[in-house]
């Protein structure tokens, strides 16, 4: 499992993320530029002891992380290339519901800035396909780290039986 988040901005939400991505024994990535830096006190305070457990990489552009992601090969370039990962963006604009999304377990979650989202520049080049996550029409978004927690949720809950050990049961 991964997820990404792009161009992050308030350390709390991003260390709050981090220990969920413990938890989930889920790889967090992160694209900058950072609304902080990676030893912010907040980043640490939220992400408590955990963050020493993280498995995370930062990553300078999105096109140098699409690319890590992605394996890129000399195919891609032909009409019918399909990637070997699938990166899906969480907007509010998305068409399909989350909860309607087949997942597999090699799939990428990429959560947007929290101000801006993700630029429709990226899904429109990448071809992303873009989910949403549901809610009333009395709020304009959900906090990153509560969005992301409901991601991370129905994608484990979807792949749990696909992965070669769950992650969330530990050994006797």
């Amino acid at each position: 499992m991964h997820l990404c988040l792009y161009q992050p901005l308030i350390p709390q939400n991003t260390g709050n993320i981090g220990r969920l991505c413990v938890g989930f024994n889920c790889r967090l990535s992160l694209i900058k530029p950072l609304g902080f830096s990676i030893e912010d006190k907040e980043l640490k305070r939220a992400g408590l002891d955990y963050w020493q457990h993280l498995n995370v990489h930062i990553f300078e552009n999105f096109e140098e992380f699409y690319q890590q992601s992605q394996e890129i090969n000399q195919q891609k370039k032909q009409k019918n290339y399909q990637p070997k990962k699938r990166v899906i963006a969480i907007s509010k604009y998305g068409e399909q519901e989350l909860y309607n999304f087949p997942f597999r377990k090699d799939d990428t979650l990429l959560m947007g800035k929290e101000t801006t989202g993700i630029p429709d520049s990226i899904i429109e080049n990448y071809n992303l396909q873009v989910l949403r996550i549901p809610m009333s029409e009395q709020i304009r978004s959900y906090n990153l780290a509560n969005a992301s927690a409901m991601c991370l949720g129905e994608f484990y809950r979807q792949v749990k039986e696909s992965l070669i050990k769950h992650p969330l049961i530990r050994e006797q």
